[in-house]
């Protein structure tokens, strides 16, 4: 038998929440497009994709979205 793996699903939810709640914060809740920037999101997805790069074999990689 496997072993479940409680903290991942615990972990994005919790992430998810704590985005939720600064997005609220800061915009007041009415206007969520006021917190997305452009810029931010390309330098979070190409670091993803660098630190994957930097860290993994292409093979391992490909691995992981079969």
């Amino acid at each position: 038998m496997r072993k479940r793996d409680l903290l991942t699903p615990s972990g994005i939810t919790l992430g998810f929440i704590m985005i939720m709640l600064a997005i609220i914060s800061s915009t007041g809740g009415s206007d969520a497009g006021r917190f997305v920037d452009l810029a931010c999101i390309f330098i979070v997805i190409g670091g993803v994709a660098a630190s994957l790069l930097i860290n993994f074999k292409f093979d391992q990689i490909k691995q992981g979205y079969s």
